[in-house]
């Protein structure tokens, strides 16, 4: 018994300490200035509080001064979204009212209003409304329509447009409410108990490194066919790795060498992350493109050439039929091909491709 309490205590602490941020949260989006350390923070931040959440991973070029409350619940939030399905990103109650955002698009005195305009707002079904159903001062200006399609051009490199129109979660619900609930913390602290589902870290950084997000069930086939997704445990262990990102790249080697400014081992592009590493480096493109020529001699129809269908075997086939399939066996092998250069100037070689599809050929029939 002794034993259970102990082990129990620090996860019970620690689901109470994110259940207080998230509190915070709500207390931000509800505006209400009669709790005076909400202006105090908003004032010190120097950003609009209630926006700050929902815009983690956009581009909006807001800076918020350093500050101890306000930065750690900032981590805690972005600890959540990645871990758990608490919120999705890009969320539907991304406020679009920013100057990153086109603030010309509302009207001055609208400025102050949290979530004035929603991501939501500018959609109807599988498309965007015109300025004048918005509705949008002065909808028919040419500096109207010209921020109207900057900002939906934005909203659509984000995601599909039915991730903005998706149900809210639970906490987006809460967050829409114009007080925070009673006994909040309470209400918190059960609703991240019932979180059964935690989502891998790494889901929420390729999803942020390809601009894309995955469905759960997008994601579970994703998984299922890296695990299983050849006989050659050598070849699955390297699919599984780059999943995972077990790979370090310079980018992140770079934060133990303060000497270091992060550049690609191969083209020596500064703060080369994993997808450049393993996709976008200009001197492994050639060989991904010809990895892809003649997948598709083969193939019908062929995988698209991107990273998420090429690296993570994202694709619309059923997964039973797919890892039958020799489409599978030549994506396996480029990427068991790649790691023997990792930290080389060299890049891998069509040769060493095709040796290792035999290599993969070769074990898979033994077993």
């Amino acid at each position: 018994t002794t034993t259970t309490v102990t082990l129990c205590a620090p996860n019970r602490s620690k689901i109470y300490y994110q259940a207080a941020h998230l509190l915070r949260i709500l207390e931000w989006t509800s505006g209400h200035e009669n709790k005076l350390w909400i202006s105090l923070e908003r004032k010190l931040a120097d950003s609009p509080l209630a926006s700050l959440p929902w815009l983690s991973g956009t581009n909006a070029t807001y800076r918020v001064a350093p500050h101890p409350t306000i930065s750690a619940t900032l981590r805690v939030w972005k600890s959540l979204q990645h871990t758990t399905p608490i919120a999705p990103w890009p969320s539907p109650l991304l406020p679009l009212y920013l100057p990153a955002f086109s603030r010309r698009l509302i009207q001055p005195d609208q400025a102050h209003i949290p979530h004035c305009l929603l991501a939501t707002n500018l959609i109807d079904g599988d498309t965007f409304k015109p300025p004048e159903h918005i509705p949008l001062p002065l909808p028919h200006s040419f500096l109207t329509i010209f921020h109207h399609h900057r900002l939906t051009s934005y909203i659509r490199s984000l995601a599909p447009l039915s991730q903005f129109t998706c149900p809210l979660t639970q906490f987006e619900i809460l967050a829409q409410r114009p007080h925070p609930p009673s006994h909040g913390i309470s209400v918190l602290y059960d609703l991240l108990q019932n979180l059964t589902n935690p989502i891998p870290s790494y889901r929420a950084k390729w999803e942020e490194d390809l601009r894309m997000s995955f469905t759960d069930e997008e994601w579970n086939q994703i998984s299922l066919l890296t695990t299983s997704c050849s006989t050659a445990s050598k070849s699955q262990e390297t699919a599984y790795k780059l999943l995972s990102r077990w790979y370090r790249p310079p980018k992140t080697l770079a934060i133990f060498d303060p000497n270091s400014n992060g550049a690609c081992w191969k083209c020596k592009s500064p703060q080369a992350d994993l997808l450049h590493m393993w996709w976008s480096c200009p001197q492994i493109q050639p060989y991904w493109r010809a990895v892809h020529d003649t997948i598709c001699k083969v193939s019908s129809p062929p995988p698209d050439f991107t990273p998420a269908a090429m690296l993570l075997l994202h694709t619309t086939a059923e997964p039973s039929d797919y890892r039958r399939t020799l489409e599978i066996r030549l994506l396996n092998a480029p990427k068991a091909v790649l790691p023997r250069h990792w930290k080389s100037p060299n890049v891998p070689t069509i040769r060493e491709w095709l040796q290792e599809v035999h290599n993969i050929q070769d074990i898979e029939e033994l077993i």
